[in-house]
């Protein structure tokens, strides 16, 4: 079975926009992004569900996505929101777009956006960098 994708980012084996982390977290632009500022945060060890967590992991966790959607929220600026999303389909096969590692998808929203129209932008590496920069600035001013 080949090695999980999200393992590999968690142990830097696979390059990613990274817009920070901590002992336990960790989180980083989604490739195939909805929106600017679509934000993966995944546990650094590889759990399937949240019943993997001990209550002290679960704090350790929904404290860092918490951190995480404050900075994605100053990054998308006055006038916006953010959805935070969970698919959880044992049932499916891992693929591109089903991994079974614990993730949240932080995904910044504004009015009248068609993010729930399937749509999937494409940024340049460069725009992605720049991004992934000032999310991890406001993320790092966040406590």
């Amino acid at each position: 079975m080949p090695e999980c994708v999200f393992c590999s980012v968690s142990t830097g084996k696979t390059e990613n926009h990274i817009v920070g982390g901590d002992d336990f977290s960790i989180a980083f632009l989604d490739k195939n992004p909805s929106t600017p500022g679509h934000v993966l945060v995944i546990p650094r060890r590889h759990v399937e569900r949240l019943d993997e967590f001990s209550l002290e992991e679960l704090k350790k966790y929904f404290g860092f996505i918490s951190r995480v959607e404050k900075a994605v929220l100053e990054f998308s600026g006055e006038g916006s929101g953010y959805d935070i999303v969970n698919h959880y389909r044992p049932f499916i096969e891992e693929s591109e777009m089903v991994k079974k590692h614990l993730h949240f998808h932080v995904i910044p929203r504004k009015f009248n956006d068609k993010i729930f129209m399937n749509e999937r932008i494409h940024l340049s590496d460069n725009e992605m960098k720049g991004i992934a920069d000032m999310i991890s600035e406001k993320l790092g001013l966040i406590k």
